[in-house]
């Protein structure tokens, strides 16, 4: 999916069009950076490929801590740890097709039956996990659902 040395990507992701870098950061915050493109798409850090030998030699892992650091008394952001990828990768990402991650199942009802048929990840971000009472999408998930899920107490059917 991502080249190799000679690439600059170092993060292959799903893009957000609906959600751009300034959702994630204060709502035009004084503090955001001015070289951050705040209309860019983000992308969910929970379904992404990495290039480690990228991300070793631009020590992502250590600017990843340095922002979270700068961020402990969270004037930058809000939304945990995925803001720091998105200001370090913003730039370093091969965009994927949206098959590869269907996300907001937890919060969307109104997802296209195509997208859900040709999806090749269902990811359920928001609080309506299909294994609670009043999930969403909960007839997909029961296709995938290890037998122990089923009658614990979860709200799906036995």
């Amino acid at each position: 999916v991502l080249a190799t040395r000679e690439s600059h990507e170092v993060v292959a992701a799903v893009p957000r069009y609906h959600l751009p870098l300034a959702v994630y950061l204060k709502a035009l915050s004084p503090q955001l950076p001015v070289w951050l493109p705040s209309t860019a798409p983000s992308f969910n850090a929970g379904v992404l490929v990495l290039n480690l030998e990228a991300w070793e030699e631009g020590n992502f892992t250590g600017k990843v801590d340095w922002w979270a650091r700068k961020n402990s008394n969270r004037t930058l952001w809000r939304h945990g740890s995925q803001p720091p990828l998105l200001l370090l990768l913003y730039d370093k990402v091969k965009w994927l097709d949206e098959t590869w991650n269907v996300d907001g199942l937890g919060h969307y009802k109104n997802h296209s039956p195509g997208a859900l048929e040709n999806a090749k990840i269902l990811h359920w971000t928001g609080p309506l996990k299909p294994w609670v009472p009043n999930g969403l999408h909960q007839e997909r998930w029961e296709l995938f659902a290890v037998h122990c899920w089923k009658g614990a107490g979860n709200g799906l059917p036995t």
